[in-house]
């Protein structure tokens, strides 16, 4: 098991982020880098909790759920973390928000978006579908229970 805190941190991120997807809401797209999806950051009993539920929701009509393969190259490490909003019913977007130590940074100039928009189509269409994304999350949630059987 976890040392407790990592646990409560993991169980809050996923607690907001069901928030966040709740069937019939929102779009959203999550493209995660194939490091964080083959190794365990805490244990390997909350990676294969973390793993089902990206799985679970990942069957709802408005998540779309890619990983970027290994295979991609330096494209993982191209851009920090960040999140994308379009307020529309078009996908322009409209601001990019960033984690970073002090807090959240918001961008909404015109070339921070272009910019976050380029890096973002590129990113997914270097991802691998969302089909292949669930069943390469599938096999590595396979070898999880393996390896602990």
């Amino acid at each position: 098991m976890g040392d407790g805190v990592g646990d409560q941190f993991v169980g809050q991120q996923g607690y907001e982020f069901g928030l966040f997807v709740a069937e019939g809401g929102a779009s959203y797209t999550a493209i995660l880098w194939e490091a964080v999806v083959a190794q365990p950051l805490v244990s390997a009993d909350i990676h294969r909790e973390q793993l089902t539920a990206i799985l679970d929701v990942a069957r709802r009509k408005n998540v779309t759920v890619q990983v970027l393969p290994f295979s991609a190259g330096t494209l993982a490490g191209y851009s920090p973390a960040f999140y994308s909003f379009s307020f529309d019913e078009e996908p322009t977007v409209q601001a990019v928000a960033m984690d970073n130590l002090r807090g959240t940074s918001v961008l909404e100039g015109p070339e921070d978006l272009a910019a976050y928009a380029n890096a973002y189509d590129l990113l997914r269409s270097s991802a691998l579908a969302p089909d292949a994304s669930a069943k390469l999350i599938r096999g590595v949630l396979r070898n999880l229970r393996e390896d602990t059987s």
